[in-house]
C-alpha cells in the first residue's frame, strides 16, 4: 500500500514539476513605456559604460535579450549614427544606429534571439558599451523568475567607479525557467521506489 503511494507522489510530482517550462519574460521592463535615457560615450570627456542589474531566483535559460536604444549627442539637424554592444556573461551583441538627417530622437528595440543561455539563482548585470547611442529608460515589470535591480553608470576614462542611476534601463530577457529533464525524474523515482523496498524487505526479514 505505502508502495502504491510513492509510486502515485512520483507521477504527480513529475507532471506538476514539468508544467512550468513555458517560454516567457524571465525579467525586464515595460518596453512601451520609455523615457529618454543615459548617453553612451558621446565624448572622451564625457563616456559612460551603462549595466542593469537583475536577480534571478530560479535557474533559467535565455533565449532572446531585447534593448531600446536612440540616438544621443548634440546634433542640431542631423545625426551622424552611432555603435554599441550588449555583454551578458558569454554573450556578445552588436547593433547599430543609422544616421538620421532630422534630427529626430527615435528609439529602436534591437533583438538578439536565438540565444542558448543557462544561468543559475544569483545577481548578474546586462552591459552596454558604445559611442553616440544612448539606452533608454523604462519602468520595471514584476515577473516570476527574477527582479530588476538597479541601472548603473561608470566612466572608463576615470577608472569606471560604478554609480547608481535614478532609472532602470529598457530591456527584456525572455526564456523558460529551467526544470530537470524526464530522464532526471526517472532516475530520482527509480531511487525512491528502490529505497521504499529495501526498507520493505528489512521490515519482513526483521518480522
Amino acid at each position: 500500500m505505502k508502495l502504491a503511494k510513492l509510486v502515485l507522489l512520483s507521477a504527480c510530482f513529475l507532471t506538476l514539476s514539468r508544467s512550468g517550462s513555458a517560454d516567457s519574460i524571465l525579467v525586464g521592463t515595460n518596453l512601451a513605456n520609455l523615457e529618454a535615457g543615459a548617453g553612451l560615450c558621446p565624448s572622451d570627456s564625457n563616456c559612460t559604460d551603462l549595466r542593469q542589474q537583475f536577480t534571478l531566483t530560479s535557474p533559467v535559460v535565455i533565449d532572446q535579450i531585447k534593448v531600446v536604444m536612440e540616438p544621443y549627442g548634440n546634433f542640431v539637424n542631423s545625426y551622424p549614427g552611432g555603435d554599441f554592444t550588449v555583454a551578458l556573461g558569454g554573450f556578445f551583441g552588436s547593433g547599430e544606429l543609422p544616421p538620421n538627417s532630422t534630427g529626430d530622437i527615435v528609439p529602436q528595440l534591437f533583438d538578439f534571439g536565438n540565444l542558448d543561455i543557462s544561468m543559475n539563482p544569483g545577481t548578474y548585470y546586462l552591459s552596454v558599451s558604445g559611442g553616440n547611442v544612448a539606452w533608454a529608460h523604462a519602468p520595471p515589470l514584476l515577473t516570476t523568475a527574477g527582479t530588476i535591480g538597479q541601472g548603473q553608470a561608470c566612466d572608463p576614462t576615470l577608472g569606471c567607479r560604478w554609480q547608481s542611476v535614478d532609472s532602470t534601463f529598457a530591456m527584456e530577457i525572455d526564456g523558460t525557467i529551467a526544470t530537470p529533464e524526464p530522464s532526471t525524474f526517472a532516475l530520482l523515482a527509480t531511487g525512491i521506489l528502490g529505497l521504499a523496498g529495501s526498507a520493505r524487505l528489512k521490515f519482513l526479514l526483521r518480522s
